[in-house]
Formats: structure tokens, sequence, C-alpha cells
């Protein structure tokens, strides 16, 4: 947050998928640091969490989202201290959240994800990335190395338009998979989210077309199915893709320690490049 104070953007607006600025991590029981919005920022939240925030937030408007903490409101930073952002599960909310935020005139949005809520780098939601990675996500350099490579590579794949022919799927849901000759065209637009069984079927044809899938956010696929259909298909793109500005590196983990610096980031640069890759607790953010 002091960065974006130095930086003199403001008004900001803050909202999550998930929650964020709680004191303990919901998965590790780890401590987490508070989160200290600049004074005039404006954030979404629930009715709970806004009672659990110790800064003086004058509310603005109560948004027609009810979430298992209460409804959503649209609140102002009146005076300094922590907050907490909880309540947005689904895109529709994260969507209203969004224009809720605009129309109260915040100039930048940034957006919490969470671990494994590929929803966050929906283009419709947010136009950079910045990933994050880091020791808590597994115990050892290597397989850090791999899972931070695989969630590169589906925020790396080509954007580009499905040719006027391409064939539209709608849906692909169990009970209502189509028939495998539907899907031997020469390109394939698929409107919805990309399955481990779609993959399957996929995978399964003869004359496999080229696929086009709306988003990374789209893909919901394991990694290993992932990996498959690159191989197997003639091309994978994306319609539409937020812009990767950086992976950011935190070398702690709670509950194994400090990982050398330099042996991670060395490694991890090489998975990044040419996305800068940086160390979050010691250089700020490469914000656009």
């Amino acid at each position: 947050m002091d960065q974006l104070d130095e930086a003199g953007h403001a008004p900001i607006g803050l909202y999550s998928i998930g929650v964020d600025g709680e004191r303990l991590d919901t998965i590790s029981g780890a401590l987490k640091p508070p989160l200290r919005p600049p004074v005039g920022a404006f954030l979404v939240t629930a009715e709970e969490a806004l009672k659990r925030s110790s800064a003086s937030l004058s509310l603005v408007e109560r948004l027609p989202v009810r979430s298992l903490l209460g409804p959503l409101f649209v609140a102002r930073v009146a005076s300094a201290g922590d907050v907490l952002l909880a309540g947005i599960r689904h895109r529709k909310d994260a969507l209203l959240a969004k224009r809720a935020l605009l129309a109260q005139g915040a100039t930048r949005l940034l957006l919490d994800g969470a671990l494994d809520r590929r929803l966050a780098a929906h283009p419709a939601l947010v136009d950079h990335v910045v990933l994050c990675t880091g020791y808590a996500l597994a115990a050892d350099v290597a397989t850090l190395c791999a899972q931070t490579a695989s969630a590169l590579e589906r925020l790396r794949l080509p954007a580009a338009r499905p040719p006027h022919d391409a064939a539209q799927l709608d849906h692909w849901l169990p009970g209502r998979i189509p028939p495998a000759e539907s899907l031997e065209r020469s390109a394939l637009r698929l409107r919805g989210a990309l399955t481990d069984e779609a993959a399957r079927r996929l995978l399964a044809l003869r004359s496999a077309p080229a696929l086009w899938v709306p988003s990374p956010a789209h893909l919901l696929c394991s990694d290993s199915a992932l990996r498959s259909l690159l191989l197997h298909l003639p091309s994978l793109s994306v319609e539409a893709k937020p812009q990767l500005l950086a992976l950011v590196v935190n070398p702690y983990a709670a509950d194994r320690g400090m990982l050398p610096r330099a042996l991670l980031l060395d490694a991890l640069r090489d998975v990044a490049a040419p996305t800068p890759c940086v160390d979050v607790t010691l250089a700020p953010l490469p914000l656009p």
C-alpha cells in the first residue's frame, strides 16, 4: 500500500476473491501481514468483514449481493487502519464490485486472487496480472519451479480470434457431452470451461481441431491434461487474456522458514524469462 501512496495514483479500489487481510491464513494458519489501504481508497467487502476492520470506513453503497458474511458494501477509507476483504466468490459478483468501484471514481483497481482460483485472471475483471509464487507452494525448488511454470504457461497461451467457420460449443457439462463426430472439425470454439472431461474427449479424436477457449480463467483442466492437449492439438489459443506484468516471489514459508534468496530467484528467473521476477520482500512491484 505504501507504494501506491507514493505513486500518487488515487483513489484506488480494492476487492478480493476469497479473504484478504485476515490475521491468520485460512489454509495454513500462519500469521499474515495486515492490509492497510491509504486514506481515500475505496473497497468492496462484506458486512461482517466491515465490523472486523480497524480502519474507519464510510459506507457508500450497498450492493445487491449477499454472501456468507452478509451483504456486500462499497466503503471508503476515512482514517488509517487495517481492513478485511471478503464476500466475493463468483465472477458476476466480482464484475458488479468492479463496476461499483469505477462508478465511485477509483482510478486503479487491485483484485486479490487466491490459491487455485483462476477467476482472477479473467480479462473482463483485470487488464494486468501479477503472478505470485513462493516457498509456501512447495517444499523443494524443483517442484516449486514446475508448478510455477505451469501457471505461467496458462497465462502465456497465444491470444487470437477464432475463424468465422469455427464450430461453436456452448455447453460441455456432465450428461451433455457432444458426440465425437461433432468435434471432428478443423477449428472448435469452446465457450465454457476446458475441463479434464473435455480434454479427454478431445484427446480421443483421430482428427483433432485447433481449439479456442475464452480466456486463461477457463482453463480448469489439470496440468497433465493441458500438456497432453498442447501436444495433441494443432493449436490451443485464448480469445482474450490479461497482460502478465511480473512474477513475484516470497522465499518465506511459515512452516519451513526461509529459502536462500539467490537460489530461489535464480531458478525462477529462468522459468519466468522474459517476464520480470521480483522478490516481493525486497523490491516494489512493477505496476503499470
